[in-house]
């Protein structure tokens, strides 16, 4: 189960990918996403699936626990496994369109969130902070990919998910 309480958007992508539950109970939990303090979190998967997360947190946090980045760090106490190019039915564009965001808060704002499906609103103007060092995507890259808004990085299997998930054909 992945815990839920220190960055809902990034739990619920990994939710997803993962295809696990949530849980509000850390004892209940077996992935924690962007942990913000080390309270409690022992014999745990940590997910980093943004950057800027302490890595002074993430150090202590590697003693008892097992690292895995999705984005590349400087400086890394775990394994890298970006995002794969994957398609997640449950992750679905909202109707809404929106030019820009001034970031990850912001998007907050916008989604509408059930066990079976997160929907999210197309950003025609991403934030340029989305990509890690290697250009893979980080949790709002990802979420931007399966919206439709943007296409994968690194040569995606589906040219434009968009197409694949609504069903669109363009003549």
């Amino acid at each position: 189960m992945v815990y839920f309480g220190f960055d809902f958007l990034a739990e619920i992508v990994e939710k997803f990918y993962l295809s696990k539950k949530l849980t509000e109970r850390m004892s209940e939990a077996t992935v924690i996403v962007n942990p913000r303090d080390t309270k409690y979190i022992f014999g745990k998967t940590v997910i980093v699936n943004k950057l800027g997360v302490d890595p002074g947190l993430l150090q202590k946090l590697s003693e008892h626990n097992t690292i895995i980045y999705r984005v590349k760090e400087e400086t890394m106490y775990g394994e890298y496994h970006p995002y794969l190019d994957k398609y997640i039915p449950e992750i679905v564009w909202s109707g809404i369109i929106l030019p820009n965001i001034s970031g990850y808060s912001e998007l907050t704002d916008w989604y509408i969130y059930s066990d079976n499906f997160v929907s999210l609103p197309k950003i025609t103007n991403p934030p340029l902070q989305i990509k890690d060092s290697e250009g893979n995507l980080d949790y709002l890259g990802f979420i931007l990919y399966q919206t439709g808004s943007i296409n994968f990085p690194k040569g995606s299997i589906f040219s434009d998910l968009d197409v694949v998930k609504t069903g669109k054909v363009f003549t």
